[in-house]
């Protein structure tokens, strides 16, 4: 693995480690270390031995590179590269994702909104009932699909609210909220397919 073009703490730790155990090339390796290898070192030099340390401390001095403020810059240029790369992979998870799951992490992120769309929905569920009967559009096996198409939509944005990280209160109701759509859902359902059967025998 590389961090912003350089090996990773890791992979350098081991590789000082070994090469440590034989005096003698110490001050040879670090020599051969770039800026950036030997301040991730410095970063952390408290992990190598009294040895190292002081033919550590002898490159730095030569490379002007021993003030704390050097490898203070150097932590704060890896942290924001670390966390550039973060968001860039969390970018990449982001576009990866289907349009549904997309909007159920913003549900999830936003559990207040996912809650009132989750108890919204029986009442939108009412009006699109009410405006089919009033206005004699359809039939009801279709009714009776949009209701439950409705209803388990408010369950969806339920499960949002529930699996969020909002308070204990919202976190109930959200899932008490989806229980009940869900099972009037699947009440609408059956009465569709009870529908669909009806005009498979009447024809």
């Amino acid at each position: 693995m590389r961090i912003g073009g350089t090996e990773s703490y890791n992979h350098v730790l081991m590789r000082e480690r070994a090469v440590a155990t034989h005096g003698h090339e110490i001050s040879e390796h670090y020599g051969m270390m770039s800026n950036g290898d030997l301040l991730r070192v410095a970063a952390v030099r408290d992990t190598v031995t009294t040895t190292a340390r002081e033919a550590l401390a002898e490159e730095l001095r030569k490379r002007g590179l021993d003030s704390t403020d050097a490898i203070g810059k150097y932590e704060r240029e890896r942290d924001q590269k670390i966390e550039q790369e973060e968001e860039l992979a969390a970018t990449v998870r982001w576009s990866k994702r289907s349009r549904f799951q997309r909007i159920f992490d913003h549900l999830r992120q936003h559990p207040l909104q996912a809650l009132l769309a989750s108890i919204g929905s029986p009442g939108l569920a009412f009006l699109v009932g009410y405006g089919m009967v009033t206005l004699r559009i359809g039939n009801g096996r279709i009714l009776s699909s949009l209701v439950s198409l409705t209803l388990a939509l408010g369950g969806v944005c339920g499960i949002a609210a529930a699996r969020s990280s909002a308070r204990l209160p919202i976190r109930i109701i959200g899932t008490l909220v989806t229980l009940g759509e869900f099972y009037y859902a699947f009440f609408f359902l059956f009465a569709a397919t009870i529908g669909v059967r009806e005009l498979r025998a009447e024809s």
